[in-house]
Parts: structure tokens; C-alpha cells; sequence
């Protein structure tokens, strides 16, 4: 199942994936609009794409380990224009462990220099 879809507002024009309820409750604790498949990393379906059409931007927020890099390349695949957000950039693997000594202002920033070095 692709969950928290529905906690969505309709004037959200960004959504992040990330890996699981863990890494969704954080991101959402700090606001931001985010959706998890509740089967891992690992199990992006197809089918659930065109659920996605109407953001301007999407990022695909999984940990920096090997399940991640599989669902982010399952992902890719699926949504070719979503942004990736590399965690390893700052030394960590996920974006609970990025908030433990690093604000909002530090994952724009994250999120641009991941725009600039991987599109």
C-alpha cells in the first residue's frame, strides 16, 4: 500500500518518499508533505505512479543503504523526473538521522546540492 497519501493537502505541490513510517513520521513531525509504501524500500509499484501526477516536484527520500538504492532505483524507473536526496552528502544514511544535528534550513540546502550534482 502507498500510505499517507490521503494526509495530503490539495496545495501541497511537493511530496518526499521515504522508506517506511519511521522516516514518515519524522519528516512529517517537521511538516513536510511525505507518502511511505508500507512494504519497504524495496517495493515501489508501478500502478501507483499516476497517483503522483499532480506535484511539481518529487523526492525520493529512502535511507542510504542497499534496500534504498534498490527502491530508489525502482522509483526512478517509475517517476525518471523525480529528485533524489543523497544522505551520505552529510554524513548520515536517512533524514531522522540528518534532523538529529541539522534544522530545515540545512535540508534545503542538502536538497539543492543533490539537485545540482544529480538532477
Amino acid at each position: 500500500e502507498l500510505a499517507f497519501l490521503n494526509y495530503l493537502m490539495p496545495e501541497d505541490d511537493e511530496v518526499f518518499i521515504t522508506g517506511g513510517e519511521k522516516e514518515w513520521l519524522v519528516m512529517t513531525s517537521h511538516c513536510l508533505p511525505a507518502i511511505a509504501p508500507t512494504g519497504g524500500e524495496g517495493c515501489w509499484k508501478p500502478e501507483w505512479t499516476p497517483r503522483l501526477e499532480r506535484f511539481k516536484s518529487i523526492w525520493i527520500a529512502l535511507d542510504d543503504e542497499p534496500a534504498g538504492d534498490t527502491g530508489t532505483r525502482a522509483i526512478r524507473k517509475n517517476i525518471p523526473m523525480a529528485h533524489v536526496i543523497k544522505f551520505e552528502l552529510a554524513g548520515v544514511k536517512s533524514f531522522s538521522e540528518f534532523m538529529k544535528t541539522n534544522d530545515l534550513d540545512d535540508f534545503e540546502y542538502l536538497k539543492k546540492e543533490c539537485l545540482w550534482r544529480y538532477g
